[in-house]
């Protein structure tokens, strides 16, 4: 029991100091801001009192100065006498700010050479193990479930950290050795593939321009992933999680996206013709100017006339039940 107390008073205590700090920084935060503020404008106030006392007392200096002003140094006399520390000075920050920025360029590109060297240790490390367990766990359709397992894993680690170049290169090795999960043009699977990425978790991967052609990627979580402009023709998205995806420009032609989910999707500009979106989730999906020509819509879910008038072609689509297209551009629908 006192053990059990110990422990709630500890994280009582850990929470209540956890809270305390956030909101000590917040608070620090904005105090720190308003002094700035509050700095910024005694100081401008002390400088327009200044001028005003100079001009005041000694002129501006481009009139005729009063004898009873005697040798005052006029606002001229001031701005001459100031103007070589203020030019000093501004130099000064300029030349940081240029030498800053030249310093943060060059940790930009030290960062960007570090990532392509790991990304490409990590592609090697890849092919060296798939090589592995090709000769020594003898990996291939129908192999042992446990081989399988961490093949897929493997695959699935490498594809979330690396680039959509290198992407292509691990899904070419695996399409030059028959090891991934593809659906021929009818949509039929292979059987126990040797590596599959269907029900794959890649969320908010970065991969802009992959090509995933023809994968097996049903139930896979794609949710919030950059794939713009990546080609997926033919890909087998049945049930896969694309909502708030980035998909622009993309090539989605004759994809199977039943039940897929789309919601807030960017579908912009994408090729979607012949596409299979049967009891698919389009609610918030942008389909400005994309390709429905021969898409299957007719159990859609969420799609309303507006998104229809945005679209590029709907020749030949079959419309969810209650939208039509005749409010569609000429040509369209």
């Amino acid at each position: 029991m006192m053990n059990g107390l110990r422990k709630g008073w500890g994280s009582l205590r850990e929470n209540w100091l956890g809270d305390f700090s956030r909101v000590r920084r917040q608070v620090s935060g904005a105090w720190r801001h308003r002094l700035g503020i509050v700095a910024w404008l005694i100081a401008l106030a002390a400088v327009a009192t200044f001028i005003n006392w100079v001009v005041t007392t000694a002129g501006t200096g481009f009139e005729e100065i009063p004898p009873e002003v005697g040798a005052r140094r006029t606002l001229w006399d001031w701005f001459g006498l100031l103007l070589i520390p203020v030019v000093l000075g501004v130099t000064g920050l300029v030349f940081n700010l240029l030498l800053q920025r030249r310093t943060f360029r060059e940790n930009e590109t030290d960062r960007e050479i570090a990532l392509d060297r790991s990304r490409a240790e990590t592609l090697r490390h890849y092919l060296d193990t798939m090589q592995s367990l090709i000769l020594e766990r003898k990996l291939k359709h129908g192999a042992e479930e446990d081989v399988r397992h961490v093949a897929r894993a493997r695959t699935i680690a490498a594809i979330r950290v690396l680039d959509a170049s290198r992407v292509d290169q691990l899904i070419d090795f695996l399409r030059d050795a028959a090891l991934i999960d593809v659906v021929d043009e009818d949509g039929r699977e292979t059987s126990l593939p040797a590596v599959t990425l269907a029900e794959a978790d890649l969320r908010e991967a970065r991969i802009p321009g992959v090509n995933f052609s023809y994968l097996n990627l049903s139930d896979s979580r794609l949710d919030s992933a950059d794939l713009s402009g990546a080609y997926l023709e033919g890909t087998n998205l049945n049930g896969a999680n694309l909502g708030g995806a980035s998909l622009r420009g993309a090539v989605l032609e004759r994809a199977n996206m039943t039940n897929s989910n789309l919601e807030g999707a960017d579908l912009s500009s994408t090729s979607l013709e012949e596409a299979t979106l049967r009891g698919a989730q389009l609610e918030g999906a942008n389909l400005r100017d994309s390709d429905l020509g021969g898409a299957d819509l007719e159990t859609a879910i969420g799609v309303t006339q507006d998104q229809l008038d945005a679209v590029a072609s709907l020749d030949g689509t079959k419309l969810p039940s209650g939208t039509t297209s005749d409010d569609l551009p000429t040509g369209q629908g």
